[in-house]
C-alpha cells in the first residue's frame, strides 16, 4: 500500500510441488 502496488501484488499459499498457475503466468515468487 505504501508503494502504490497494492492493486497488482497477491499473495498466494500452496504447494511449491503443484503451483495452481500456468507456466509464465506471474513475473516473480517471493
Amino acid at each position: 500500500e505504501i508503494m502504490g502496488v497494492s492493486d497488482r501484488v497477491s499473495f498466494e499459499k500452496a504447494s511449491a510441488v503443484d503451483l495452481p498457475f500456468s507456466d509464465g503466468e506471474f513475473d516473480a515468487v517471493l
